[in-house]
């Protein structure tokens, strides 16, 4: 009896997911990923938004661009989009929805006609 070891945090535990080892080498390096991210994000918004602004820039023109503030600017170039959207979906068909079956079948999943209450479900309504 005197070999079996004593069960501690430390022997119960592997290695990796020790707390210590958490606190000092996973935490941080987690927090530094997520940093990196984040910074790749705003640096591909920064770069989105300075081509949107030398876009509206060339569509504008010059004179047009320096009278305007920027949230005019956005709001005119907002609408401009709306209005691309809406031609170029002039006279095009909606499309329907596919049809959801039920797994493994070819059974359509059908709404539940009726009351709304479990006890009244599937049963019509009596006149």
């Amino acid at each position: 009896m005197h070999k079996i070891k004593d069960v501690t945090a430390d022997t119960v535990y592997r290695t990796r997911d020790l707390p210590a080892k958490y606190y000092t080498k996973i935490a941080p390096r987690k927090a530094l990923q997520k940093e990196r991210f984040q910074q790749t994000l705003n640096e591909m918004q920064l770069k989105a938004f300075k081509n949107f602004l030398k876009k509206q820039f060339e569509d504008e023109g010059a004179e047009a661009t320096e009278r305007l503030e920027l949230d005019q600017l956005v709001q005119q170039a907002e609408l401009a989009r709306q209005i691309k959207v809406r031609n170029e979906g002039k006279g095009m068909r909606i499309q329907k929805a596919p049809p959801q079956y039920y797994p493994g079948t070819r059974i359509e999943v059908q709404p539940i006609r009726g009351g709304s209450s479990t006890d009244t479900v599937g049963i019509p309504r009596s006149r």
